[in-house]
């Protein structure tokens, strides 16, 4: 809308958006870490994912053999919201994962979350070969 587009303007205009970058970035950085030191905490052996430089998202790479699919409803019936890696990706065979994003949630969230979703995917690992299971971690058995 034209409304819009002239408050935009006007809030670039006066320098608004610097300070504004300045403290939504220190909140995501936070965040960020949070999800992060709770993946390393929660997760089995065999997940992987890079702490991000920049954005608002953490691709988490599932265990061999771990559908993301599986885990993703398996986290539903637990209360958390991720995306699996068929939706992100149209290429037959692309690396299972799970999309997370750390914007929308405070820190006590996205701990709780990832500790559930660590759940899930101890949850799907167990049912599925046995190989898979032998790479949870002492924790999460």
């Amino acid at each position: 809308s034209l409304a819009l587009q002239h408050t935009l303007a006007e809030f670039l205009e006066r320098g608004y958006m610097r300070a504004h970058l300045r403290r939504v970035t220190r909140e995501y950085r936070q965040r960020r870490d949070a999800l992060c030191g709770a993946l390393t905490k929660h997760m089995p052996r065999g997940a992987r994912w890079d702490v991000p430089s920049f954005g608002l998202v953490v691709w988490l790479r599932l265990p061999e053999g771990i559908d993301p699919q599986q885990v993703y409803e398996e986290a539903l019936r637990r209360g958390v919201m991720v995306s699996p890696s068929p939706v992100w990706s149209s290429e037959p065979g692309a690396e299972a994962g799970l999309r997370l994003t750390f914007c929308a949630e405070d820190e006590e969230r996205l701990v709780n979350g990832v500790r559930r979703l660590g759940q899930a995917i101890k949850h799907v690992m167990s049912r599925a070969k046995p190989e898979a299971a032998t790479q949870l971690t002492p924790e999460l058995v």
